[in-house]
């Protein structure tokens, strides 16, 4: 009896930190960072390291404190695809030992940060951590207008690719262009937030959370994205590459191709939900891909 008990609990633990492919959002964020400042001879210990701490600890424990402050939230999410990786609303994981091992992992991520890297890293992943409560439990901003997905992309973006160019940069702190970089990659990722968005907008609107969709229709709603996917390409050409390589032109233009897709598709209303957030995740590892490189040309 105690044995499947211990099993149950660590079946409920193990589908909490579900789905894997938001390690990635994170993964791919510091890896951006991290192609922007590797040295020669390469040495990928430290970017594992860096990549570990953000995908794993930082995701597992976004997860934990989300899934506290949102029980409201998914007790009405019938027949979402996630429903099932939704533990504490389901009983078999109390919401504060959700808490509890959200800051658990959350601290432990810091302290690793610190201790393996540097301050700085520890101090862009604390960072996460204090947004990821501000948005679930207190202030619970996630229910005023916008500012989920402005935090959205802080939190998986911004923050991981100025943290992952921090694991190689002889100066720690990175340079103005590289914030500039990141917060374009974050334009582009508050954009692609928008698709999960118009997936829980009947939900959204019984829990009262404010996002895009409620507030502005989803024609409206698939414009503004549409612009934010738009902006960030050409303005990294201008902000960030001094040096107009062929490559980076290029790279840049590859990359209009599926954004021009998806802004049509967006912008017409023909389009399948899950399928545009989907292609809206995989942009913005593009995107993120496309612009490190972009940088690292640009100062070879």
């Amino acid at each position: 009896m105690l044995r499947k008990k211990i099993k149950r609990k660590l079946v409920a633990h193990m589908k909490i930190t579900q789905p894997f492919i938001k390690w990635l959002i994170f993964f791919f964020g510091v890896t951006a960072g991290a192609i922007m400042s590797i040295p020669e001879p390469l040495d990928l210990i430290p970017f594992f390291i860096g990549a570990f701490i953000f995908s794993v600890f930082g995701q597992c424990g976004v997860r934990y404190i989300n899934d506290f402050g949102d029980q409201d939230v998914d007790s009405l999410q019938e027949g979402d695809p996630l429903s099932h990786t939704r533990m504490v609303v389901k009983g078999h994981i109390h919401p504060y030992e959700a808490l509890g091992v959200g800051i658990i992992v959350h601290v432990s991520g810091v302290i690793f940060a610190y201790l393996l890297l540097n301050w700085f890293f520890a101090l862009m992943f604390g960072t996460m951590v204090v947004l990821s409560f501000m948005y679930s439990v207190y202030p619970r901003l996630k229910r005023f207008p916008f500012t989920p997905n402005v935090m959205i992309g802080t939190g998986y973006v911004f923050l991981p690719i100025v943290a992952g160019y921090s694991i190689y940069a002889p100066a720690i702190i990175p340079p103005l262009d590289v914030w500039v970089l990141a917060l374009l990659c974050a334009i582009f990722a508050f954009g692609a937030s928008i698709s999960k968005d118009f997936m829980d907008m009947e939900r959204d609107a019984k829990s009262d959370i404010r996002t895009l969709p409620v507030v502005l229709g989803e024609r409206l709603a698939a414009r503004v994205k549409s612009a934010l996917f738009l902006i960030p390409y050409p303005a990294v050409g201008f902000l960030t590459v001094p040096n107009f390589y062929p490559q980076i032109m290029l790279w840049s233009f590859l990359g209009l191709i599926p954004v021009g897709i998806l802004v049509y598709k967006l912008i017409t209303l023909n389009f399948s939900r899950e399928r545009i957030m989907q292609w809206s995740i995989m942009l913005t590892w593009l995107t993120e891909l496309v612009f490190a490189t972009a940088y690292r040309l640009s100062v070879m």
